[in-house]
């Protein structure tokens, strides 16, 4: 991709949603020359030099907090109609016998990504360069592609110091792009020994990045880590990793509560948080920890309802994800919102729409996710369905679709 034009001086269109205040009809972007949001308003006197967008809404780009790209070639999602130990063995199946180059798919993601107008994307980086794992030095160029937090997967059922090893050599980022932070993922319960969150929420450096933990995620997993007993316990035997120290508050105490030492914590699904876990979320103290809902990957998976309202009620942070095409049929968050929106018609588009923008930039840390002066201008312009005078609203209709977007203030698609 050749580099883009230079940012124009201001952008007006039809709707502009800057998500913290209502929208605003006929609003304009005003843009600073180094690629940043310099006023948003709705004075007259500054469209005539503004370039006018015509019939579309302009808000933030979307946020994807929680996904796995290596697997952006799937064509469909991996079926779940099993245990969920069935799928994993399946997933790590398929990801052995994957053609093709790991980073080829990644790249894949974040340009089907931006092609959707997400402009930030929460990346779940698996494997070693030197392994043909995920290797920063071949992303696209910022302009081609979202901003990146990528976590750094552990996978280390049995040893807990070479997990510190691997996270610290991780997190050393020399001659990264600066709009990529590093972070950790010490994956799961069922595939990091109990040991390793505790040993990385004691080690400075590692302390110090964000984190992004599955938790909570099934009812295997609670047998598992209560009772050694289910699917997963019969997992964890065959690659050798059974143990003996089971018990009913060890995933709370050796994982959840490590993530909270974090310098910022995303609890990854979080479908089986009980309301005791609802009100230790709501703690002052534990404000910069985020629970990432991925709705499609929730229904594929036919679970029980997902406490996201109560969570939200209680004053917990709620981000979305796609989890990746494993598990998801695209990368889209406006695909998020949209099935949302169906299923939960009594929820206010704008609360929404927040979800999958400022929500999303909280839960990572990152700039952006709404229109004010000195955000980022990552912005995209969406063409509504229907003109019911809610622009919100509209945009939540499945006919609604990504039309432009632009990064640091230029436009990428």
């Amino acid at each position: 991709m050749s580099e883009p034009a230079a940012p124009p001086s201001a952008l007006t269109a039809r709707w502009v949603a800057p998500i913290d205040v209502p929208p605003i009809a006929g609003g304009t972007v005003e843009l600073t020359p180094d690629g940043r949001v310099a006023a948003v308003h709705d004075r007259p006197d500054a469209r005539s030099g503004a370039e006018d967008l015509g019939d579309v809404a302009l808000l933030p780009g979307f946020v994807n907090c929680h996904t796995h790209l290596e697997f952006s070639d799937f064509a469909a999602p991996i079926p779940a109609a099993g245990a969920f130990a069935d799928w994993i063995a399946a997933t790590v199946a398929a990801r052995r016998e994957r053609p093709g180059d790991r980073m080829d798919r990644v790249n894949r993601g974040l340009a089907e990504s931006l092609a959707a107008g997400v402009t930030t994307v929460g990346e779940i980086a698996t494997g070693a360069p030197e392994a043909d794992g995920w290797n920063a030095a071949r992303l696209p160029p910022p302009h081609a592609r979202p901003a990146l937090v990528a976590f750094g997967e552990l996978i280390a059922p049995r040893d807990p110091v070479a997990a510190l090893d691997a996270a610290r050599a991780f997190l050393q980022s020399d001659g990264d792009p600066p709009d990529l932070i590093r972070g950790l993922s010490p994956h799961a319960p069922y595939s990091v020994h109990p040991a390793v969150p505790t040993l990385l929420a004691a080690c400075p450096d590692t302390a110090a990045a964000p984190w992004a933990v599955h938790l909570l995620e099934t009812s295997e997993e609670i047998d598992l880590l209560a009772k050694g007993q289910g699917p997963l316990a019969a997992a964890m035997e065959r690659l050798g990793a059974t143990r003996s120290d089971f018990g009913a508050n060890r995933l709370r105490r050796d994982y959840l509560e490590p993530l909270a030492t974090a310098a910022r914590g995303l609890i990854v699904h979080g479908n089986r948080l009980t309301p005791a876990d609802l009100d230790w979320l709501a703690a002052p103290e534990r404000r910069h920890l985020s629970v990432i809902y991925c709705p499609r990957t929730h229904a594929h998976f036919g679970r029980p309802p997902h406490p996201w309202l109560a969570l939200r009620e209680a004053g917990v942070r709620v981000a979305l994800g796609t989890d990746g095409r494993g598990s998801n049929p695209d990368l889209s968050i406006l695909g998020e919102l949209r099935f949302l929106h169906a299923q939960f018609p009594k929820v206010p588009p704008a609360d929404l729409l927040a979800l999958g923008t400022r929500c999303g930039a909280e839960a990572l840390g990152v700039g952006g996710g709404r229109l004010r002066g000195g955000e980022p201008a990552d912005l995209c312009a969406v063409r509504p369905d229907g003109a019911s005078g809610d622009p919100a609203a509209d945009l939540l209709h499945s006919g609604s679709r990504v039309v432009a977007v632009w990064r640091a203030g230029r436009r990428v698609v």
